[in-house]
Order: C-alpha cells, then structure tokens, then sequence
C-alpha cells in the first residue's frame, strides 16, 4: 500500500502573503502547477482518492480526474489547520500581534509549545490528532491499495511526521511542504513505514 501525500497548488492568498483558512483560489501559475501535477500522477498506479472538501484542493485536482475518473471521497479531516482569527489576514499582522502585549499574555497561557494556537484556531497537537484519525481510517479501509491524498501544507508536514515517527523539532523544517509537492509513502503493517519521495516537485521543472 502507498500513500501519495500532495499538497494544493499555488494560491493567490500564497503569493501574497495571507492565512486563508477556507479561502482562496489558485493563481494563475497555480493552474499551470495543477496541469502539470495531473500528468505526474498518471505515472502511479492510484486506485482512490481522499480529497480536502475546500476549493483550493478541489481545484488542483480537477485536471487530473478529467484524465483518470476515479472516485473521490471528500473529507473534512484533510482541510488545513485553522489559522483562528488571522484567516484572511497577512502574516505580517499575525507577527505584530504575537510581540504586542495581548499576544504575550496569550501564548503565556500554554505550557508546550506543540499546544499553542492563536484564538479560535488550531495548535500542533490537535492537528496531530486530526491527522492520526483519518490516516489510520484510509489505512484500515483501504488496505493495499495506492491511495491519493489531495491536502494543505501543514497538515501534509504532520502527516509526515506522524506516519515516518519523526520528531517535530528536528523535521518541521525539512518536511515543510511546496505547492503540488509530492510525496509517496509505503505504509508496511508493522507500521515500519517507508518515505519513497519526500516534497518532489520535478513535474514543475
């Protein structure tokens, strides 16, 4: 069984610097990004897919299901962390906010910083446990088959770090994902499972 792990297309709200949360479009570098991600997956042999249910996803998927016609189940788990009350805002505002004295008092409150989330939003460890649910729900379901997995950028990182056990300090960095960055893991049922691409954008070049 392999997952393919693939992040979404460039955005505008991406190129410009915005936390989206449910928002956002491809740009227009984005669409060529998705055509170009299309023609890359054909080359693996993928029986379903698991798509985020917000357009961005949807959208970066929709050239590849005109070549391949397979069923895809939407899923609210695969949606991008929530970025709370800066969702739509530039992060130059959220970094401003972080040093003014109401953003200090806030992270104040949280013990470990894999538990820290701006107001409303998500932290490190809620994701992770999203991300566990429903990787363990495809796993088990979908057991042998090459699955495509259609998601966001952060939770693309934490799916990595969970499937491959690696530590969040030392790994954040070196699997923070590229728009239509592919990544393909062999999942084994020992659960010694194996990275066979890591962030692989050569179907941009």
């Amino acid at each position: 069984m392999n997952l393919i792990i693939v992040r979404h297309a460039e955005t505008t709200h991406n190129k410009a610097g915005i936390f989206q949360g449910r928002f956002g479009k491809l740009s227009k570098q984005g669409k060529q990004q998705a055509k170009k991600l299309a023609h890359r997956l054909l080359k693996e042999k993928i029986n379903i897919i698991y798509c985020s249910d917000w357009h961005r996803a949807k959208e970066t998927l929709k050239p590849y299901l005109k070549l391949s016609k397979l069923k895809v189940i939407y899923a609210e788990e695969l949606r991008e962390g929530s970025v709370g009350i800066f969702a739509g805002k530039k992060r130059s505002e959220y970094l401003q906010w972080k040093e003014s004295d109401a953003g200090r008092r806030w992270f104040s409150k949280f013990k470990r910083k894999l538990d820290e989330k701006v107001p409303g939003g998500e932290s490190f460890n809620d994701l992770k446990g999203r991300v566990s649910r429903i990787l363990e729900k495809i796993i088990k379901k979908e057991k042998g088959k090459n699955v495509l997995i259609m998601t966001h950028g952060k939770l693309k990182t934490i799916m990595l770090l969970y499937l491959l056990k690696r530590e969040y300090g030392k790994y954040v960095k070196k699997y923070n994902i590229a728009n239509t960055g592919i990544s393909i893991i062999n999942i084994k049922d020992d659960g010694s499972h194996r990275a066979r691409l890591i962030n692989n954008i050569k179907h941009l070049s």
